[in-house]
């Protein structure tokens, strides 16, 4: 045994022989390879998404879907968009060449940016982009230099979000399958022949509806006003002041006839009325007594005053009882009747009898009003009376002065 070893080595070592080894090893191995091509991979994308414009289900959507390529896209390939079932895209178009855009950027997806023409057929420099039910297809150009180079980021705009504006045509998401608050994941695929492939999801999700109800507001007060702090009414002598409450305006028993007495009472209003307010002011009577079925007329001012007309009031004999508005917080009082030449009359909503020497029956008048929300509006109303030497003595006359605040909400 050891002889035949021996022996067996030393052929082995013969130099034709060896050779003669060699090559049969050789032959045998490149027969080996040639028997097995060499196959490519193919390479997976990365940075893949797809943001959506809107995520409710059943809904019109843009969609920006971004990926970077490891082997680029060359002339005469394609690259596909296939949108998982469900997703709709003919029922806002259908979808064509003119409501997508085809950018690339560097590797980073935000510099170098490069955008690429489409038409529904493929050209020289010119990419094909057509749809066939769930599958969009981008043709690459058939020659010249507007391929898509290895290590591009590639970004397809498909809707309004594209070039062509408003009216381009969208994506209607898939419906919902999951239970509300949980989003269904839906796919879009990339692939062609270009190579690479990849898959961007998405989450199809109903809306959260956050509401609140804001309650309607409306507040108005009347507050009294001390003698000191009512000024500003004009006549000669100048007119006597009293103080007011909230709920009375007590001028008392007067002695002086053709001279003026004023009280003034502070209105103040608050409201989140979207569309405004207004404060109006009524009488049911003229200054009264109806035991005497006597009157103290409302007065004509300087001449010519009545209730929706103001006037000038300095002469004190020119008698009877009228008011002005005085601009305070927020300027509120109404155009009409919000300075001393402006003294009005309320209006009287009685009988004539009641409202004599004037008609009864008028419709209330604005006293404070503001277009829009209010917080604290004021104004400081100043009712003035000069008695008449004839007017009846020894009686009390009083009216109720009615104030209505509206909100329009």
């Amino acid at each position: 045994m050891q002889m035949i070893t021996q022996t067996t080595k030393n052929w082995i070592k013969t130099p034709l022989v060896l050779w003669t080894v060699i090559s049969v090893i050789a032959m045998l191995a490149g027969g080996y390879f040639l028997a097995i091509p060499r196959l490519a991979s193919a390479a997976a994308l990365t940075s893949v998404q797809d943001v959506l414009s809107a995520s409710a289900p059943a809904t019109l959507s843009d969609h920006t879907i971004q990926f970077v390529t490891p082997s680029g896209v060359a002339n005469n390939s394609d690259f596909t968009l296939t949108f998982e079932a469900g997703f709709d895209l003919a029922t806002d178009g259908p979808i064509d060449f003119n409501d997508i855009d085809l950018n690339t950027y560097d590797s980073d997806c935000t510099s170098n940016v490069s955008a690429r023409t489409l038409a529904a057929t493929a050209g020289a420099d010119i990419w094909g982009a057509t749809l066939s039910s769930q599958v969009i297809t981008f043709d690459a150009p058939t020659s010249g230099t507007a391929q898509i180079d290895a290590g591009d980021c590639v970004e397809i705009l498909i809707g309004e979000n594209a070039t062509g504006g408003a009216s381009n045509a969208q994506i209607e998401n898939p419906t919902k399958a999951a239970g509300a608050g949980t989003a269904d994941i839906r796919s879009i695929t990339i692939g062609g022949d270009f190579g690479d492939s990849g898959v961007a999801y998405v989450a199809i999700i109903e809306g959260v509806t956050v509401s609140v109800t804001v309650e309607e507001s409306l507040s108005f007060s009347i507050a009294g006003v001390a003698a000191g702090s009512c000024t500003g009414d004009t006549g000669t002598p100048a007119p006597v002041a009293i103080t007011t409450t909230a709920t009375t305006v007590p001028f008392g028993t007067i002695i002086d006839t053709d001279r003026f007495y004023v009280g003034c009472q502070l209105l103040t209003l608050s409201t989140n009325a979207v569309d405004g307010y207004q404060v109006t002011a009524e009488t049911d009577t003229s200054l009264r007594n109806d035991g005497a079925d006597d009157n103290i007329d409302s007065g004509a001012c300087d001449g010519t005053c009545t209730q929706s007309t103001g006037d000038t009031w300095a002469t004190p004999s020119n008698n009877g009882f009228a008011y002005f508005c005085e601009e305070g917080t927020n300027t509120p009082c109404d155009d009409a009747g919000d300075a001393t030449s402006e003294y009005r009359n309320f209006a009287c909503t009685g009988s004539d009898n009641n409202c004599d020497p004037r008609t009864g029956g008028e419709a209330p008048v604005v006293v404070m009003t503001e277009a829009g929300t209010a917080s604290s509006s004021t104004a400081t109303v100043h009712y003035k009376l000069s008695i008449d030497p004839t007017q009846t003595t020894g009686l009390t006359y009083d009216t109720i002065v009615t104030y209505i605040a509206t909100g329009t909400f």
